[in-house]
């Protein structure tokens, strides 16, 4: 390769450095520059001093590992697609030692933090130059801390979160990381329901995620007893605008996981206005803290299935139904939840005397979101809604077979469903496309791609193929295994890589994920539903 050519790879190499918004997507993109650089004849010396020389990346490595060396570890062991990297890893390890003054025996050390973190003191001051004027503290709890701040260069009030720091290492991490994660996560969201991210910067090794500030209170404050509940028709619009919210964070794989009354703030002066909050315990593809235990709240909200580690837009679905059962009632769910989290049935309303005089539908509705098994419950937010207003379920009146991809409902009319990455030059052969989901119809086949950044999906990675009437799925030879969800329990679909799986029978409603980790669960969750209709919840 010419040194005109090298020349150019840096530029693009620069570029795309800057757009790594977590630390696998940074090694990924190296990892593939290596190998590139690598197929290409380039020698391992003329590929270091490349590096070397990427002028962005120290500030990014900086910026996405807070000076944690033992990070870099964690990814390399944890990513099996790294590997022409790990021959390279003493390059990173020289920025380590010259950013961080990190001392380093070998090329991977499995250390923390060189000097503990200093505790902020609970007193106003300014950050990122005199940018932020810290005012006061208007939240706090035991991982993080939020400030009302100014911003002087835009003249507006904003809320800043930082991590708790306890001087336990363990405990500091997971501090640091959560907010790492919000950031990430509220980064990719745009709703007028969900507080808006601002801008995310470091400063003495301690992560800054600045918000939209919020003048209002949570509907745990709103509806402190039974006697100040909403009325059927305020919880019904209620609900409405939170499952808008909830619909947008599906559509980009992103799982809260602990949607609850103290999560959902109304607007001062805008009774019509909401706004998610609290997004560190999110779940965006698998940018999520490893917590090593179920991800768990009090009151009922939390679908049943995460104390076993088990996550599904359908968790989300759960949460609604407690929260509208909240501002019905002033009640929490748990109360008509016999035995729970280890419920059998759907909460029990008939204990609460309001729900005698109460639409049926939205009785049911309740019922439905709130069934033990998620494949039982509604198949995307929106459905939820249907029922509450009267619509049409999907669900219910399918005469087709359909998948449900990141919100967008696909008909099945093909004998085989193909689904797979979008990469670039398929996008370019749909007329360059911006869609996440790109649906191409050939013969008898159906290709579904789904836009994924971090690359996890493979580009061909399972199939859905109908026999004598019934639908199995089969792994193409991914990367990173398929799951079915049956019994409450992920059942992984994989053969070994670049080698097909047996075929294996469909449920007229199955979840599906593409790429499982029995660590970190699954990966992008999909919905198929045969053509069979589903029994609906009882009234009685």
């Amino acid at each position: 390769m010419s040194i005109s050519s090298l020349e150019d790879v840096k530029k693009k190499l620069e570029v795309d450095v800057e757009k790594s918004i977590s630390l696998f997507q940074l090694l990924l993109i190296l990892e593939g520059y290596v190998e590139n650089l690598e197929s290409n004849g380039v020698s391992s010396s003329e590929i270091e001093k490349l590096l070397k020389n990427i002028s962005s990346l120290p500030r990014v490595l900086m910026k996405l590992t807070f000076c944690r060396v033992d990070l870099i570890e964690k990814a390399l062991r944890r990513d099996p697609r790294i590997k022409k990297l790990v021959g390279y890893t003493h390059v990173l390890m020289e920025i380590f030692q010259r950013e961080c003054s990190v001392q380093t025996t070998s090329s991977i050390p499995s250390i923390t933090l060189e000097k503990p973190i200093d505790v902020v003191p609970k007193t106003p001051t300014t950050l990122l130059g005199n940018k932020y004027e810290l005012q006061k503290i208007i939240g706090e709890g035991g991982m993080g801390v939020v400030w009302l701040a100014r911003d002087t260069v835009a003249n507006r009030l904003v809320a800043i979160k930082s991590p708790k720091i306890t001087g336990d290492p363990l405990k500091d991490d997971l501090n640091i990381r959560k907010v790492m994660v919000e950031a990430e996560v509220l980064k990719n969201l745009d709703h007028p329901y969900i507080v808006k991210f601002l801008d995310f910067f470091t400063e003495l090794q301690r992560p800054y995620l600045v918000m939209e500030y919020v003048d209002g209170e949570h509907l745990e404050k709103r509806i402190k007893n039974p006697s100040e509940a909403l009325g059927e028709k305020e919880a019904v619009e209620f609900t409405r605008r939170l499952v808008d919210a909830v619909e947008h964070m599906h559509s980009k794989n992103i799982v809260h996981r602990d949607l609850k009354p103290k999560n959902v703030f109304i607007v001062a002066g805008k009774e019509s206005e909401i706004k998610v909050v609290d997004f560190g315990t999110a779940k965006y593809y698998y940018s999520q803290i490893e917590y090593g235990e179920g991800i768990f709240s009090p009151g009922g909200y939390t679908a049943p299935e995460q104390i076993r580690f088990m996550y599904s837009p359908q968790s989300d679905i759960w949460s609604l139904g407690g929260i509208l059962f909240y501002t019905l009632t002033g009640r929490h769910p748990i109360e008509v939840l016999p035995g729970y989290p280890h419920v059998t049935q759907p909460p029990i309303l008939e204990k609460i005397p309001r729900f005698k005089d109460i639409d049926p539908r939205i009785a049911n509705a309740i019922r439905k979101a709130m069934d033990p098994d998620p494949v039982k419950r509604y198949l995307r937010a929106i459905d939820m809604i249907k029922d509450l207003t009267g619509q049409r379920d999907l669900s219910e009146a399918t005469l087709k077979p359909k998948l449900i991809v990141l919100g967008r409902e696909i008909e099945i009319e093909a004998e085989r469903v193909v689904i797979g990455r979008l990469t670039p030059t398929i996008a370019e052969t749909a007329a360059k496309t911006t869609d996440r989901v790109l649906t191409i119809a050939e013969e008898n086949n159906l290709y579904i791609y789904i836009a994924d950044e971090k690359s996890y999906i493979s580009r061909l990675h399972a199939e859905l193929i109908r026999k004598e009437n019934e639908w199995y799925i089969r792994d193409l030879g991914s990367l990173n295994k398929t799951a079915v969800l049956e019994g409450g329990e992920w059942r992984i679909i994989y053969n070994q890589y670049k080698v097909p799986s047996t075929p294996h029978k469909l449920s007229e409603r199955t979840l599906i994920s593409l790429g499982y980790d029995v660590k970190l669960g699954p990966y992008l969750v999909i919905t198929f539903i045969s053509t069979q209709q589903p029994q609906r919840p009882s009234s009685n």
